[in-house]
């Protein structure tokens, strides 16, 4: 039985329902004021207690006369207001589910379609859909199921009220999020809205879709066109908002497209360009004209590119070699838009600043006069220039990058060899040549555009600039550029003070060397001192700024000579101190007892430190004998051969465990890696002594495992007790034993392997095999003078 209270509270609720049906729109429209007004911001249960637990029963008449009226064109603010009172409740989740089981989402989204619906009765709509996408993820996504999002799009697009476009760019940010399954359709139709007419929902669009970006990650192929389109708007808004799109997408995968199209925009196609040509020339003729979005495009383009460079001097490199400076020149000529002429010139005056490679070609293109202009005021020059120097502008041929591309190309060719070592000589003119520039040259820089001796400076710093080039293409032409000195030689080119782009050229080549190989880095800082290789190394690329002439002389007078000791080693191979040679360098790869304890109690990782160390040169020696000894076993099998029986593979383990020395560990894990694919014997010996672990990250990467090795696995390979001879009394062992050893030889190097192990040669027979003319390890008529051991050795 329920109590009197509840019976008139179920009366009353009777009543206002009985009301509410047989009322007319005027009396409606009261009874919606006088709930909006005493209901708003209640919560589910005091809405339930209100309407003594009948609440839906409202609802549903609400819902029932919204899907009835709506396409009649009635007022319906009121009524979307009241509904949106039940939806936006706090603990609501059941009037949301009635309303969408009535068809709710899709009347919604019919409403914004309809044109006799009042723009504030579509706004209310879309608030109402920002309530259900904000209620979950299940929700956002029956939104989308509906065809939501292209409803919203059209809306935004056909929206005449900036306030109500706001709230629709609320609504699709809110569809983005947490919604997975359907979030792509979104981004796609942001993309879809970039063309539409109205700048307001083009600016909300972009903005929209940096977020869009950010979430999803990759891009969708067609937003690179779609966004370098919007660059025509005369609104600066939108503008803006492409702009900054565009910084947020050269991070992604379309950034190559993306800057080809923004230089390409520098330079409108041939049918527009004749386009162009006919209008009138007046100023508020050609405002009107259908150019001018080509003209708009043009100038933000110059801008993008200017605010790209800034950003990144990557991308500042990557859009010269797509030949942005010619583009920029053409753009400044053109007389029919200022603000194109003004853009370009700012953007072209930052590249002059940034590579001096590209003021030398600006300023052979423009000439003496017409420079004078552009850098005394770039961004006033298009006041100041007549049609004449305009037409050099615009049909200027600059290509600062044509020779180093030809250059990439011709390394693949039998010419590499030449190639490379006509540019090493480059970076130091010949002594006629040198002997000019010291008597001719002056520091005024007007004085040096007039210099004959400026072709050899241009020449040195492009040299420079295609060596790094190369080097950063191909590691194997970076190490044969090594055996041409190529670092003595850039050093030298950094200490001429008389052109500062091959000093700023040839450091940052040198700072590549440096970090690709560790021992070039020792050389270079041994070379340089401690003071100088810290500006160096602190920022190579504006060295040539920090240093003095003293500094300078130094450089140029550089006798830093990396693989010096290495050709001299491998000359000595070839004659009767070949054992004593090998025997020293694995020897080396250990130091003796006493430099280890040494190294124990004195040696700090601090690499201040470790350069004055008394210590130091025995790492280096280590890791120079590491690297000599990968670089006679790849010459020569036989050599590798040999030691082996010396423990080489042993010694070189024990030398990467040496975690006092990066360069120690590196190359002799170089080495050792060419050791394990030459010889199947000594991959086992090796795995097995490693473990499975450590053993999958040498076969990883060799040349990197120092980086990722902790002390315990350093231990391990210091520690190590590899002999892969020990238990290979060859001389008892078939050939085919042989092969499963050693893999695939032939019979020579058998006969050479067992005759080297057979333990019962005595000492005379040992003497006679080095020393006698006509034995296997003589050349007749050459005493002392080694061959190579072939079949009939043994």
């Amino acid at each position: 039985m329920t109590s009197i209270k509840e019976q008139a509270a179920i009366s009353r609720l009777l009543s206002f329902l009985q009301d509410w049906d047989n009322a007319g729109k005027v009396a409606r429209s009261h009874i919606l004021n006088n709930f909006i007004e005493t209901n708003q911001g209640k919560t589910a249960p005091e809405l339930e207690q209100e309407f003594s637990q009948g609440a839906s029963l409202f609802l549903v008449r609400l819902t029932t006369w919204l899907r009835l009226t709506y396409m009649t064109g009635s007022r319906l603010d009121k009524l979307l207001r009241s509904i949106g009172i039940f939806l936006s409740a706090v603990s609501s989740n059941r009037y949301l589910i009635e309303f969408l089981e009535v068809g709710g989402a899709l009347t919604l989204l019919e409403i914004l379609a309809l044109k006799e619906i009042e723009e504030e009765d579509k706004k209310e709509s879309i608030k109402l859909l920002q309530v259900i996408s904000n209620s979950g993820r299940k929700y956002k996504e029956l939104i989308c199921e509906s065809y939501g999002v292209r409803s919203i799009a059209e809306f935004l697009a056909k929206s005449k009220s900036e306030e109500t476009q706001e709230e629709v760019q609320v609504l699709l940010e809110s569809l983005i999020h947490s919604n997975p399954k359907y979030r792509n359709q979104v981004y796609r139709g942001l993309i879809a809205l970039l063309p539409c007419a109205s700048p307001k929902a083009q600016q909300l669009s972009l903005q929209t879709l940096r977020t869009a970006q950010s979430i999803i990650g990759t891009t969708h192929p067609g937003i690179v066109d779609c966004v370098l389109k919007v660059l025509r708007t005369v609104h600066p808004e939108v503008q803006y908002e492409a702009i900054e799109l565009i910084k947020d997408l050269v991070n992604y995968d379309v950034c190559p497209a993306l800057l080809k199209g923004l230089v390409a925009l520098l330079i409108p196609s041939f049918k527009e360009t004749s386009k162009q040509q006919s209008p009138n020339s007046d100023s508020s003729v050609l405002q009107l004209s259908t150019h001018l979005p080509w003209f708009l495009q043009q100038a933000a383009a110059a801008k993008a590119i200017r605010i790209l460079a800034r950003g990144n001097t990557s991308l500042a490199e990557e859009m010269l070699h797509l030949r942005v400076v010619h583009s920029l020149m053409a753009a400044m000529g053109n007389m029919d838009h200022s603000n194109s002429q003004r853009e370009a010139s700012l953007t072209l005056e930052y590249f002059v600043q940034l590579f001096p490679v590209v003021e030398e070609h600006v300023r052979r293109s423009m000439g003496e006069e017409l420079y004078k202009l552009f850098h005394g005021n770039a961004e006033d020059l298009y006041r100041r220039i007549d049609s004449t120097q305009a037409d050099i502008l615009a049909a200027n041929e600059v290509n600062v990058t044509k020779a180093i591309e030809l250059i990439k190309d011709l390394v693949n060719y039998d010419v590499c060899p030449a190639l490379l070592k006509g540019l090493v000589a480059l970076l130091i003119p010949s002594f006629k040549e040198t002997s000019k520039q010291q008597s001719q040259i002056v520091s005024d820089s007007s004085v040096l555009q007039l210099s004959t001796h400026l072709p050899w400076f241009l020449q040195q710093a492009a040299a420079a600039n295609a060596t790094g080039i190369l080097a950063r293409g191909n590691t194997s032409l970076a190490e044969e550029m090594l055996h041409l000195r190529v670092v003595h030689s850039l050093m030298a080119a950094m200490g001429n003070m008389d052109h500062s782009n091959s000093q700023r050229e040839a450091s940052l080549t040198l700072e590549y060397f440096v970090q690709l190989f560790p021992v070039v880095e020792e050389h270079v800082r041994r070379s340089m001192g401690e003071e100088l290789y810290k500006l160096f190394h602190g920022n190579a690329e504006d060295l040539y700024r920090r240093i003095d002439s003293t500094q300078a002389d130094i450089l140029a007078a550089n006798e830093v000579n990396v693989t010096k000791a290495i050709e001299l080693i491998k000359d000595l191979v070839n004659y009767d101190v070949c054992p004593a040679l090998l025997k020293g360098l694995v020897a080396l790869l250990i130091p003796s007892f006493k430099e280890t304890s040494k190294q124990q109690s004195q040696i700090v990782s601090d690499s201040s430190v470790l350069q004055l160390s008394t210590h130091l040169p025995w790492f280096l020696q280590q890791a120079a004998a590491a690297n000599a000894t990968g670089i006679l076993a790849r010459g020569n099998t036989s050599l590798a051969e040999e030691m082996l029986h010396l423990r080489v593979v042993h010694s070189l383990m024990a030398a990467m465990g040496n975690m006092d020395h990066s360069n120690s560990q590196r190359e002799a894990s170089l080495t050792l890696e060419y050791f394990v694919q030459l010889f199947p014997v000594v991959e086992e010996h090796v795995r097995r002594s490693m473990g499975e672990e450590l053993y999958k990250l040498f076969r990883g990467n060799a040349e990197d495992l120092y980086r990722r090795i902790d002390s315990t696995q350093a231990d391990i390979l210091a520690a190590n007790e590899v002999n892969v001879t020990k238990e290979l009394h060859l001389s008892g062992l078939s050939d085919s034993t042989m092969s499963s050893y050693f893999g695939h030889c032939n019979q020579g190097q058998v006969a050479y392997i067992t005759h080297f192990q057979r333990e019962a040669v005595g000492e005379k027979e040992q003497q006679s095999l080095q020393g006698k003319p006509g034995s296997p390890g003589c050349v007749a008529g050459k005493p002392g003078r080694r061959k190579e051991p072939g079949p009939s050795s043994g």
